[in-house]
């Protein structure tokens, strides 16, 4: 089973928890108003992304290190190169 792969079918953003439901994440898959994401940080082994309710996502690629972040598989179908390219591509889902 993958982990976590992310769509935008129309204008929210929809993730798919995949394999980490129902052992680390309680629901199997969410959908997101852009508008509530309101900060994407970008550190040298993970990304910080948070929501205006406060909540915060910590999310990598599999091939980061960090232990206390989920795994992203694909953003719009597409795998993310490296973790930057991550980055970017959850920059433009906003």
């Amino acid at each position: 089973m993958a982990n976590i792969t992310i769509t935008k079918p129309d204008t929210f953003i929809m993730v798919d928890f995949g394999a980490y439901y129902p052992s680390a994440i309680a629901f199997s898959k969410a959908s997101y108003n852009p508008i509530e994401i309101i900060k994407v940080y970008l550190y040298s082994d993970h990304i910080d992304v948070r929501e205006s309710d406060g909540k915060r996502w910590r999310v990598k690629t599999s091939t980061e290190t960090y232990s206390g972040a989920l795994i992203v598989d694909t953003v719009l179908g597409v795998a993310p190169t490296d973790l930057e390219d991550l980055y970017n591509k959850i920059i433009a889902l906003m």
